[in-house]
């Protein structure tokens, strides 16, 4: 009787407590992870012509995959810690339960084995955990290959388009600019014509002054000299 042991025992207690606790920080760990690649794939979804994204899509790919294949890792590798580590531990506990009814994670441990391999890792949740993580391979692999260029000359003759646009859009910019300068001018050139009519209004004037006061002039003198 003294090495019976039930459900009730600290120790065994303390063995589902870590186990619970570990799945806990497996699945908040999968949800940062699956937060932290959905969106990075949904930023370079999103990125267009002028992005770091796509201006160097090769690099953005690998480090999107390696990413997610990290993703990936971690998933199979943290559940395998919680079922080959602490659930095993459980179950050799519960070898010295009398009654079978309290083998929990023995009973669920057979009657797992019974079902087919894809069954049972579906009803685990583990094929539906690392699907998302391939997916988003596949994702990144599509991005890197299809919706950017992949190729060097590719990207060179892109930067060569956005260069050919940057001298077009500084050519129509001088355009703009030499066009209200031509204006201008005119408006100048206009302002000096005004100027030169005026002036020689003022001429045409003066000459007509003089030559209706030249008589007048003439008389005095002859009366001088008859004196």
């Amino acid at each position: 009787m003294c090495n019976e042991r039930t459900p009730n025992d600290q120790f065994y207690t303390s063995l589902v407590n870590v186990r619970n606790t570990e799945l806990s920080v497996y699945w908040t760990r999968y949800n940062i992870l699956a937060a932290v690649n959905l969106a990075l794939l949904a930023i370079a979804l999103a990125s267009d012509s002028t992005s770091f994204m796509y201006n160097f899509p090769i690099w953005i790919m690998l480090g999107g995959i390696i990413l997610a294949f990290i993703w990936l890792l971690i998933t199979i590798k943290g559940k395998q810690l919680i079922t080959n580590r602490w659930e095993e531990h459980i179950r050799d506990y519960e070898k010295a339960f009398k009654d079978k009814n309290q083998k929990l994670f023995t009973n669920v441990n057979t009657a797992e084995n019974v079902k087919c391999f894809l069954k049972k890792h579906y009803d685990n949740l583990n094929i539906p955990a690392r699907a998302v993580p391939i997916i988003c391979i596949v994702g990144w692999l599509i991005i890197g290959f299809y919706f950017w260029p992949t190729t060097t000359k590719d990207a060179k003759h892109i930067k060569l388009e956005m260069a050919l646009e940057k001298i077009e859009n500084s050519i129509n910019r001088q355009a703009v600019e030499m066009h209200a300068l031509k204006n201008h001018l005119i408006g100048i050139e206009s302002k000096l014509l005004k100027l030169s009519d005026l002036q020689k209004e003022n001429i045409r004037d003066l000459k007509t002054a003089k030559d209706v006061g030249s008589p007048s002039i003439n008389n005095d003198n002859s009366k001088m000299k008859n004196k």
